[in-house]
């Protein structure tokens, strides 16, 4: 993708944002601030999550082969 960035740069627009992350020398992804810091931590919320649910339910399983 990219064109509305590409134009909007080529008729001289910018973000707030990109002209912070130029600023700062980094690239496209890199640097969003707070959001990027919130997102990253839902998702590790979420791994972790995953991992307990896992867990969980391999414990369940054994109990329930233990009772059989």
């Amino acid at each position: 993708g990219g064109k509305g960035r590409e134009k909007g740069i080529r008729e001289g627009r910018k973000s707030e944002g990109l002209r912070e992350r130029e600023r700062k020398g980094k690239r496209k992804s890199e640097g969003i601030g707070e959001r990027e810091g919130k997102r990253k931590l839902e998702r590790a919320k979420g791994i972790k999550d995953l991992i307990k649910r896992r867990f969980k339910e391999k414990r369940r399983e054994g109990r329930e082969q233990r009772d059989a």
